[in-house]
Order: structure tokens, then sequence, then C-alpha cells
């Protein structure tokens, strides 16, 4: 499967996604996905792996990105108690990722 971790466009979208993990899937209490946020290139700037574009500040949780001991690099998305927000993290741990597939590109052809 030819899929990327996500890269939430908008505070919307992440809201949309959030509310299906916790109706489908595990996210019940307290979960974690990875998504494509990473600090690598430059230390506390926070940008989309997928496309280098900056993390709109809307998309943290309250006080994140902490960078934490110094040791939080990579972002995911963390549910708790039905609320969703980015939080930064050790690349280290483990826990669940969400994936996304580029859209299929279509065409229409008119031949008479």
């Amino acid at each position: 499967m030819e899929a990327d971790l996500i890269t939430f466009d908008s505070l919307v979208e992440m809201n949309q996604i959030t509310e299906y993990l916790i109706d489908t899937i595990v996210a019940q209490n307290l979960s974690l996905f990875w998504s494509s946020g990473t600090d690598f290139a430059e230390q506390d700037k926070h940008v989309w792996f997928s496309n280098g574009q900056l993390i709109s500040s809307e998309l943290w949780l309250p006080g994140e990105p902490n960078n934490l001991h110094n040791e939080e690099h990579c972002d995911n998305l963390k549910i708790n108690n039905g609320l969703g927000g980015l939080n930064d993290d050790r690349c280290e741990e483990l826990h669940y990722s969400i994936c996304e597939a580029p859209q299929p590109k279509t065409a229409s052809f008119i031949i008479w």
C-alpha cells in the first residue's frame, strides 16, 4: 500500500478524524496516533514531513509542543477523553499510526 503518515491540513480535518477514531476504533480513553509532524530539521520548528509546511498552532494541545527532557521530536494525535490534538513525543515510542494514501487522479474523456 502506498501511503504516508497523515498530515492534517486543517483543524476541521483533524477534528473529523478524531471523531471517526473515537466512534470506530480504540480511542475511547487515551490513544496516540503518529502523524507526519516532526522538528528534526530545526529544533522547535515543527513541520509536516510529507510537505515541509509549518504545523498550525491551532492543532496543538495546550502546552504542546513542549519537547519534554529535550527528547520529543515526533508528533502524534493524542486523544484523551474525547478530545484530540497534536502532542510532541519521543520517536521511539510505540503508538498507532494514521496513514493516508494519495487520491487517485481521474480524467474524463469524451470521444466522438
